[in-house]
């Protein structure tokens, strides 16, 4: 029997347990995503929420949302990348416009954290850690 080529891999149906992974991943992200928005909301920044869709090997594609918010300190995006990343449970980016500098939102065993790039000692996300990365990141603007 022939080898799976990548794009067989990628093209084939998922069973159950990928169908009850990528459901948590979604979800997952679709947390990190309301929180953002609904943070960005109070203090009455413009968000809009898109849709990206994303192809993993052992996920097949799916679709998670993405968060743009404009602030009065410059336009900032909430960016899903993958589930399957190394040294992390799952990566969201949270990049400044228009220098797409970036920090990773990284899923680890305790909680998502916040990351600088290179890699450093993570943040918890929470609202704080939200609004000290809108700081930084419209430094690096």
């Amino acid at each position: 029997m022939p080898a799976e080529t990548p794009t067989e891999a990628l093209t084939a149906r998922p069973t159950d347990d990928q169908q009850a992974d990528r459901a948590e991943w979604i979800a997952a992200v679709e947390k990190i995503a309301d929180d953002a928005e609904a943070w960005a909301t109070e203090r009455k920044w413009f968000v809009h929420r898109g849709p990206k869709e994303i192809t993993e090997p052992g996920l097949g594609t799916y679709e998670v949302p993405t968060v743009l918010i404009q602030a009065p300190a410059g336009r900032f995006v909430i960016d899903p990348i993958a589930r399957y990343v190394i040294g992390a449970e799952g990566e969201i980016d949270f990049c400044v416009h228009p220098s797409y500098y970036y920090m990773m939102i990284v899923r680890t065993e305790s909680g998502w954290q916040v990351d600088t790039n290179p890699r450093t000692t993570g943040r918890p996300w929470s609202k704080p850690t939200f609004f000290e990365v809108i700081s930084e990141l419209a430094r690096k603007a």
